[in-house]
């Protein structure tokens, strides 16, 4: 996103740890599980951007959609006869995260600062009077 639109990058949003939605683990047995299955391309942060579905290339979000998962930023884990799936925050991963928005406003964090907090390089401007 970042090439195509400036102001929408990945930040730090440390308080979402604490939210109830930040881990979700959605668990099945190997039998009930795709067959053929490699996650082959992750970014940097950790989300996934395609997976190999039996020779079917789909995007991780595509597949977290699919699957009911929170986002694309996962991973893959077989535990004896059953496959974890562990998914890390909610959403996309780009702009504001709800959760960390209202963490800050709850320390007394002026809207202007948390809008500037999650979006840079952005000019806030009153358009109606």
């Amino acid at each position: 996103f970042g090439e195509k639109i400036k102001y929408l990058k990945s930040v730090n949003s440390p308080r979402d740890v604490e939210s109830p939605d930040y881990l979700q683990v959605k668990e099945c047995l190997k039998t009930e599980f795709y067959s053929e299955f490699e996650i082959i391309k992750i970014d940097d942060y950790g989300y996934v951007l395609e997976v190999d579905i039996g020779n079917d290339v789909i995007s991780g979000e595509e597949f977290a959609k699919q699957e009911g998962l929170n986002s694309s930023c996962f991973y893959v884990e077989e535990v004896d006869d059953k496959v974890k799936i562990i998914v890390k925050g909610k959403g996309h991963g780009f702009g504001m995260s709800l959760f960390g928005a209202e963490m800050l406003a709850k320390q007394n964090y002026e809207y202007e600062k948390i809008l500037n907090y999650y979006y840079s390089d952005i000019e806030i401007v009153k358009m109606i009077e």
